[in-house]
């Protein structure tokens, strides 16, 4: 019987096939006969037992399938609207604070990459202007005495310092959320994020791990559905 992809679920390997016969068909990873990729929509000729399909195979003869997210998968549902960047930037520490499903456009990404850099330029400043203010020169920001000494003297640096701390840790979460969501929306598993962030610590290389992470922030997201979510932006 001919029929078409409803559903599939690469993660549990479970599926439905709406058949020509106007019935769904389950199915199950085991059921395919090909190790080609399937999706919404890909065209199959399957047999069935009850209301389970069975030797299931890609359609020759229908319109060449390409993988969930591709270009050649049309997707006709909503796209979430645009937030701006602000928008993005106060979703990202609200209720987003902690997310790692979905996807992330490169504009969410820059909008939280663009106030964050706001934010802690606002905040060396002050420590800048403490340090002036109180004419320390040679000043050495590895030196923990200098800096206990320098704190007690000006307010500025106090303050400065101590918001920089707490915005440090109050953006770990956000951040890495919207990296996991980021590689979803290209269609790549969160956990390479992992792999990325302790590349970035490792001395002489670490500026690789760097670099990529800042990269994937230029790279267009499938414009297509896949197994992370409804696309985020318009292909274009």
């Amino acid at each position: 019987m001919k029929g078409e992809v409803l559903h599939y679920d690469d993660n549990s390997g479970q599926g439905q096939i709406s058949g020509a016969d106007g019935i769904r068909y389950s199915f199950s990873r085991s059921d395919l006969k090909q190790l080609v990729p399937i999706s919404k929509g890909t065209k199959v000729d399957f047999d069935f037992e009850g209301k389970q399909a069975k030797d299931i195979y890609i359609d020759a003869a229908a319109p060449a399938q390409m993988a969930l997210g591709s270009a050649s998968v049309p997707y006709n549902g909503q796209i979430e609207p645009d937030l701006g960047l602000w928008g993005y930037f106060l979703r990202a520490y609200t209720s987003k604070f902690a997310s790692f499903s979905g996807r992330a456009r490169r504009k969410e990404y820059w909008g939280v990459a663009l106030f964050n850099f706001i934010i802690y330029a606002v905040l060396y400043g002050l420590i800048i202007a403490g340090i002036a203010s109180i004419g320390v020169t040679g000043y050495n920001a590895t030196d923990v005495q200098q800096l206990l000494a320098a704190m007690g003297q000006s307010p500025l640096i106090l303050v400065g310092g101590g918001l920089l701390i707490l915005w440090s840790l109050v953006s770990i979460l956000p951040g890495l959320g919207l990296m996991v969501r980021r590689m979803h929306d290209l269609g790549q598993t969160g956990w390479i994020i992992a792999g990325l962030v302790v590349l970035s610590i490792i001395p002489y290389i670490g500026f690789i791990g760097s670099l990529a992470l800042l990269v994937i922030g230029f790279i267009k997201g499938q414009p297509g559905e896949n197994k992370y979510g409804s696309p985020v932006a318009p292909a274009v």
